[in-house]
């Protein structure tokens, strides 16, 4: 292990106690027959500091609710020790609801871990853009015993099964190492191709919200290494932090990157005048909303469908109502949202609504 990832290893060792104690899961007769019930493991990753932590509660929400019974879900959802107590509540509450008694997961709710090369640098990266949103880039030491995951930031939404993504996984090629989908689609909409002080992946840039992360390759790679070191050289032209980084990263070695469809990381400008820009979503419908840029927020003046389906999950009840009502009901909210329906991906013939 090199000089510069030894300080977070050392933590580490705190860290794996703090994944002990923090193990979520149903220890009843019914989990245990969702456990045996589960023939494929999957491991998604959450961060939620701060006031995120609602927001990553409703991700965990939404993965339960588009579950496939036989799927067994591994969740790391990383918070400060002031959010862990209410986190573990909320989510022993979802796991025991009757409306997910089929499903099987497990929650690890850890404490954001960050290297300590500097005697300042823990606290520069711990907030980075906003708190916990660096953690993606130390999963590979962080997670030592996890082979992949998927990554996802606090505002996002899934609506079809997590499993459906994980399965991209088995399309990587030998180099690839970490999914992620373009920036934006179009040119006039881009960041980086107009403001980027620093390289990127052509044409668009890579966006960080959603990705797939094969820890494995990226440990055998030095990962990690290389961007503490691009951190050092760019650290002054950073606009977009962590996902700057990461695209320094893949624009020097492409190779690692495999392309994610936007389906997967469908964002409010992927529906720019209510005209549909995502071509996966075309074919597949949208696979995850995410909210970046405040879309979710309830004072935004994005599109406000992504309002609907924020609020949707946040208000859904699991003892209430089941899933099936859950989703039948936002997708008539949001056709009824507009009297001409913008962006027919939302609702394409194979779409996610109709489970």
């Amino acid at each position: 292990m090199t000089p510069k990832v030894v300080g977070l290893a050392v933590s580490l060792l705190t860290g794996m106690f703090l994944l002990a104690s923090s193990l979520l899961v149903r220890n009843d007769d019914q989990q245990a027959r969702s456990l045996s019930r589960a023939v494929a493991e999957i491991t998604v990753v959450i961060p939620g500091c701060g006031r995120d932590i609602l927001l990553a509660l409703d991700v965990i929400k939404s993965i339960l609710l588009y579950a496939k019974p036989d799927l067994m879900i591994v969740v790391y959802l990383f918070t400060e020790m002031a959010n862990q107590v209410e986190a573990r509540r909320a989510v022993n509450s979802l796991l025991r609801s009757s409306a997910f008694k089929d499903i099987a997961m497990v929650v690890n709710v850890m404490e954001p871990l960050f290297p300590k090369v500097a005697d300042n640098q823990t606290e520069a990266w711990r907030n980075l853009w906003k708190p916990c949103a660096a953690q993606r880039l130390f999963l590979p030491e962080v997670l030592p015993s996890v082979d992949s995951v998927i990554y996802v930031d606090a505002d996002t939404v899934f609506v079809r099964s997590a499993g459906d993504l994980w399965a991209e996984f088995a399309l990587m090629t030998g180099n690839q190492m970490i999914g992620m989908a373009k920036d934006h689609e179009l040119d006039f909409l881009g960041h980086y191709n107009k403001f980027s002080k620093v390289p990127y992946v052509p044409p668009l840039g890579v966006n960080s919200g959603v990705m797939l992360m094969n820890l494995t390759r990226l440990r055998a790679s030095n990962a990690t290494d290389e961007l503490l070191e691009l951190y050092t050289i760019y650290k002054n032209q950073l606009t977009l932090h962590d996902q700057d980084l990461l695209n320094i990263h893949l624009n020097r070695h492409p190779e690692r990157l495999y392309p994610l469809s936007c389906s997967w990381n469908y964002r409010h400008k992927h529906c720019f005048n209510g005209t549909n820009n995502c071509p996966g979503a075309e074919i597949d419908g949208v696979s995850l909303f995410h909210g970046a840029a405040g879309a979710f927020e309830p004072n935004s003046t994005k599109n406000k469908n992504w309002r609907i389906i924020s609020h949707a999950v946040r208000e859904y009840h699991p003892d209430a109502s089941s899933s099936r009502t859950f989703k039948r009901d936002l997708a008539a909210a949001l056709e009824s949202s507009n009297s001409s329906i913008p962006c027919p991906a939302l609702y394409a013939a194979n779409d996610p609504w109709s489970i």
